[in-house]
């Protein structure tokens, strides 16, 4: 059940298949603010002695080296990314050592607020989009962007860009994905204990507070795809009287189960995998399943005011360089099999996953679907936080 973007996405390793960041593909002229394919900057690079083009020796193609000088133009690019705050400054510092010329602005705004901070800009007067040249989300969060028309399209394959991580119309370049699963303590669940199926949760052994969900019930609304919507109700009706523990987030729902203080609950195959590095007493429960994959990625809104430097930084942030720096920062990918540990894990242990071609629904369908079902889950568990 895994998407086109599944089947081919990192082929080449830890990285996304680039002609080397940046190498060996064919190229076209770059996009101007507009998106559009017209060139941004005009002239051809002069050659070196030996009749090798300037681009080439520095391991960029016609495409690329285009889509820098432009971007040197412009001279700046100001990104948005959560889950890297903590990483924006050896990120930027890493990119501007690959692209002199370039300075690299982090804006901490929180991904929820992007779209509106937006589309508050674009319908100023001056209709400059100022905060942010790119930013990271999911299809949830820059939907309201696309339905305005406020999200530029790029020639993304013409920079070595994987073609599966490109979505939307090349409006949305994928960036990093993670696959829920349920989690347990090795010293409060025996061997003979685990859950093998989803009717296993209500056993009385997992009744009391044994069992710890967030409040967001995240991890649990793909039931209502896999089960249908009377099933699931019906079964996270029944797990409701177990008494479960709830928590405002994942994070102190995977503490509770590393202490022992709960017995089982939902986490993500990296934050697993991680815990057991540590030597924590966790493991997976793979039998439980299908669980949900997110994918998070990059877009860039029409009337920025460093549009090429915002493309060329998303190039980077995709290729093998760039994603390195981002796994240092604490990321990681969950498909396909052999492009990490935790991807490793998924594969092994068969653990299986929805996604929008499982389901049947277009990317927006899906996600308004399980933000809809996660909504219904909550409701159905009367989750309160402790």
């Amino acid at each position: 059940m895994k998407s086109s973007f599944t089947k081919s996405w990192l082929a080449s390793g830890a990285g996304v298949v680039m002609c080397a960041i940046l190498a060996g593909c064919g190229g076209s002229a770059a996009p101007g603010p507009s998106g559009s394919t017209q060139p941004a900057v005009a002239g051809t690079a002069s050659k070196p002695s030996g009749g090798q083009s300037a681009a080439a020796a520095a391991g960029l193609t016609p495409a690329q080296q285009t889509l820098y000088d432009a971007a040197k133009k412009e001279g700046e690019v100001i990104w948005q990314a959560g889950v890297l705050d903590q990483a924006a400054d050896p990120i930027g510092k890493a990119f501007t050592a690959k692209f002199p010329g370039i300075k690299v602005s982090f804006n901490p705004i929180n991904e929820p607020q992007v779209p509106a901070q937006v589309i508050t800009e674009a319908s100023s007067g001056s209709k400059v989009v100022k905060s942010v040249d790119l930013a990271h989300g999911s299809p949830t969060q820059f939907k309201p962007l696309l339905d305005r028309d406020l999200l530029l399209s790029a020639d993304w394959a013409s920079y070595g860009v994987d073609p599966s991580r490109v979505q939307v119309d090349g409006k949305w370049v994928i960036n990093e994905d993670s696959v829920n699963l349920w989690i347990y303590n090795t010293q409060q669940v025996s061997a003979a204990d685990v859950p093998k199926q989803w009717d296993d949760l209500l056993k009385p052994r997992f009744k009391g507070k044994k069992i710890v969900t967030n409040a967001s019930a995240a991890g649990l609304s793909q039931l209502f795809l896999t089960m249908g919507d009377e099933k699931a109700r019906a079964f996270l009706t029944a797990l409701k009287d177990q008494d479960l523990v709830a928590t405002k987030s994942k994070g102190p729902a995977r503490e509770m189960i590393t202490n022992g203080q709960a017995h089982l609950g939902i986490s993500t195959v990296k934050d697993m995998v991680d815990l057991k590095k540590k030597g924590a007493p966790v493991d997976g429960v793979p039998a439980l399943g299908p669980m949900e994959r997110d994918e998070r990625g990059w877009y860039i809104p029409k009337g920025v005011q460093h549009p090429n430097a915002a493309q060329l930084f998303v190039t980077w942030l995709v290729s093998d360089d760039g994603w390195k720096q981002q796994q240092k920062a604490g990321l990681d990918i969950a498909t396909p099999c052999g492009v990490s540990e935790v991807a490793k894990y998924v594969c092994d242990s068969g653990l299986k996953y929805t996604d929008p071609k499982s389901a049947g629904l277009d990317l927006f369908a899906y996600y308004d679907k399980l933000d809809s079902y996660q909504d219904v889950a909550r409701e159905v568990l009367q989750l309160k936080p402790q």
